[in-house]
């Protein structure tokens, strides 16, 4: 991945009110990284350490009572990894109604068949990276702040206000390539 396609952003805190930080959903989520599929092993090898975009990745990360696959806290994007067991008995429903309460925390998910991800890793990243550019999911690195005691620095002014439709503050999206 070429990353002076997208700008470069840092690492803002995650509102984590929506954290679920229950000691057995935690110990759930280790143990799921423990036990990793051959797609979440190869996916997970191209998007951590800021590999991908430059973005900070968690895997098998608790949100919300569920343990999602991947989180790129900057985009607010989760990616899921769908294996044969998503298109059993309930599981569309099932994923539908997770997917509903994650978007209204303003989360945007993308779904990915974890064939995809084993046939083609690169195409998925493309694939990633176009639905992260073309709607706008990364939000500008802010200024740096002033230092204090320097003169000339150090002004109060008033903190903007975060605009009603801004990605990640309650509008999130799901993006499917099931």
């Amino acid at each position: 991945m070429n990353r002076e396609t997208v700008p470069r952003v840092r690492a803002e805190r995650m509102n984590t009110s929506h954290r679920d930080s229950s000691q057995r959903l935690l110990d759930f989520a280790r143990q799921l990284r423990v036990d990793q599929s051959k797609a979440e092993r190869i996916l997970w090898s191209r998007l951590r350490n800021r590999q991908f975009l430059d973005l900070k990745c968690r895997r098998q990360h608790p949100v919300e009572g569920y343990v999602v696959d991947f989180l790129c806290v900057e985009a607010n994007l989760i990616i899921e990894l769908d294996g044969d067991q998503h298109y059993e008995g309930n599981a569309e429903r099932r994923d539908e109604r997770r997917d509903a309460k994650l978007v209204s925390l303003g989360l945007n998910i993308v779904r990915i068949p974890t064939l995809c991800v084993v046939r083609d890793v690169n195409l998925v990243l493309r694939w990633i990276e176009d639905v992260i550019v073309d709607n706008a999911l990364l939000r500008p690195r802010p200024s740096p702040r002033p230092s204090p005691g320097v003169p000339g620095e150090g002004v109060k002014t008033p903190s903007p206000q975060p605009s009603p439709g801004v990605p990640g503050e309650g509008d999130g999206r799901r993006f499917d390539l099931r």
